[in-house]
């Protein structure tokens, strides 16, 4: 719902609670089935703190009336905020790049629903409203491979050794039962657990990844492969004993997020490759990452996100980051961020698969710093 006379540039701030207020809480009770936004122009900041008491769902603001970061901070997470891309100077005016940058910034500021401050205007160039909607999703990242039959994949996983074949094979079928059992007789037969780590039981999880990027697997596979690896790897471990940690990583997925499948994957693979993980969980709010980071002092952070409204999470985690003087690289990783995304905010290295985390420990094994380490890193998207 659209009100210009609630403005306050038109309208007292101290009258919003007596006059309009009062009026959008009948509304809203009488729509409290159908989802309800309210949209105001202009200058909205003398009485933001009112408008989760409305009963709207959302809350449309104007820029360069209210910004962003005033809207977030008058609001936080009592409502969901839409906005607000200025209409003629940025979404009417600007190019497509200056467009997709100025879109990228509102949401690294926390907006939830990107659109225009107001009515897009009639002449606006589709290629800017193809802008803003490329930079509410990642960008296609383009590698330098050539795409793969489900079989080649099959066969660029499989060793050629047998013992380890038919482990391999087992996790990429997801059969925890058979892959635990050729483990632990591979482990009597004096095959040392780290090559059945790092020759079996990674590369059938690792492939069973890629078929499910080239959609010849789905997520159930996925979970089976992961959990049939996982098992294999906790015979290894038990094995091998304790063993000097590569390094040291707080993994989390970010606030308001709950798909953990990939950073378990990555979490097994790096535990089992000798690194040092402590595993936060899902839906971690910021403050609480930087606590753990403070007290654990890790080499690397990472975060997930597969929801564009939750990666919104991880510029605040790389401010707070950086009051608080952690100068580590931030690894951020999901399907809702990209390079681009990564490069808005300090600390960040986007990383897209299971493998590409070493890389950035290696990194900083050679004392290389977080922008070094992230120039190097997103080279291989481009």
């Amino acid at each position: 719902m659209p009100d210009p006379t609630a403005s306050g540039d038109l309208l007292d701030p101290k009258d919003y609670q007596y006059f309009l207020e009062p009026r959008y809480k009948r509304m809203t009770k009488e729509t409290k089935d159908a989802m309800s936004i309210l949209h105001i122009c202009g200058d909205t900041r003398g009485y933001m703190d009112r408008i989760p008491h409305s009963g709207f769902d959302a809350f449309s603001f104007e820029a360069p009336g209210t910004s962003v970061k005033e809207a977030v901070m008058g609001l936080g997470d009592r409502v969901t905020l839409v906005g607000s891309l200025e209409t003629i100077p940025v979404v009417m005016m600007g190019t497509p790049e200056y467009v997709y940058t100025q879109s990228l910034r509102d949401i690294a500021d926390g907006v939830d629903i990107l659109s225009p401050a107001c009515g897009t205007p009639p002449m606006t160039p589709n290629k800017n409203i193809r802008a803003m909607v490329e930079a509410c999703g990642p960008k296609k990242v383009k590698r330098k491979v050539v795409a793969l039959s489900k079989e080649e994949i099959i066969k660029k996983y499989t060793p050629a050794k047998a013992d380890l074949a038919d482990i391999t094979k087992a996790v990429m079928l997801g059969d925890a039962v058979t892959t635990e059992n050729l483990v632990v007789a591979a482990l009597k037969k004096g095959l040392k657990p780290i090559d059945l780590v790092e020759e079996a039981l990674l590369p059938g999880a690792i492939g069973v990844a890629e078929m499910y990027d080239g959609g010849y697997a789905f997520v159930p596979e996925i979970l089976l492969a992961a959990n049939a690896m996982k098992k294999g790897i906790s015979h290894c471990q038990s094995a091998m004993g304790d063993v000097k940690p590569k390094g040291k990583i707080i993994m989390h997925v970010a606030f308001g997020d709950v798909h953990a499948i990939g950073k378990d994957i990555v979490k097994s693979i790096l535990i089992a490759k000798g690194y040092q993980v402590t595993d936060l969980g899902a839906s971690v709010p910021w403050d609480k990452v930087i606590e753990a980071a403070k007290k654990e002092r890790p080499d690397v952070v990472s975060g997930t996100a597969l929801m564009t409204t939750t990666r919104t999470a991880f510029p605040k985690v790389a401010e707070l980051m950086k009051k608080e003087g952690i100068e580590v690289p931030f690894i951020v990783a999901g399907g809702a961020v990209d390079p681009a995304y990564a490069e808005t905010m300090d600390y960040a290295v986007y990383c897209k698969g299971p493998g590409d985390a070493e890389p950035v420990f290696e990194g900083i094994r050679k004392g290389k710093k977080w922008q070094q380490i992230r120039e190097e890193e997103h080279k291989k998207y481009k």
